[in-house]
């Protein structure tokens, strides 16, 4: 009479078909999570801008103009301003603008949405965060082939009454 040997452990090929599954389910996913990396911090810098056109405001409520330089908002009105680094674009520059009376603002986080490489991937004219209006004149600069280009659908942009058509 044969003895039965119980079998133990897993063979080579059934080891080698579990990696291959696990390279193919890695291989599919990991696009996606650098996608949700770029999400998120677009989503960040995002609420960064909206606290510090808030700052903004406040600033300009208690001071009757807009500051001269982003920088005097801190620490008073904001604890620290949005910095390039918290993009996920190497490109990003943010710049501030006024006017010598201070009336008017925009902050502009330009070339910082990270993960759009196509005008439909980015930021659209209607956008809350839009660099400039539908409405601005064409004169400004903020034409409908200037909303097909890298620095427009890859900015964001928050500004004061006066600043929305400011390039």
């Amino acid at each position: 009479m044969k003895t039965a040997f119980a079998r133990s452990g897993f063979t080579l090929i059934e080891i080698l078909v579990v990696i291959s599954i696990i390279g193919i389910l890695v291989a599919i996913l990991y696009p996606s999570f650098g996608d949700a990396r770029n999400d998120a911090r677009n989503k960040a810098l995002q609420t960064e801008l909206k606290e510090t056109k808030l700052a903004f405001e406040l600033y300009k409520a208690q001071n009757g103009r807009y500051p001269s330089t982003a920088n005097a908002l801190v620490p008073n009105f904001i604890a620290d301003l949005p910095t390039a680094s918290d993009s996920g674009n190497g490109s990003c520059s943010i710049t501030y603008q006024t006017d010598a009376s201070g009336t008017w603002y925009k902050y502009t986080a330009a070339r910082c949405h990270a993960g759009a490489d196509t005008a439909a991937e980015g930021i659209k004219a209607g956008d809350e965060f839009a660099r400039c209006l539908t409405t601005c004149p064409p004169m400004s600069g903020c034409t409908a082939d200037y909303r097909t280009t890298p620095a427009f659908y890859q900015s964001y942009a928050v500004y004061s009454a006066g600043g929305e058509c400011k390039l």
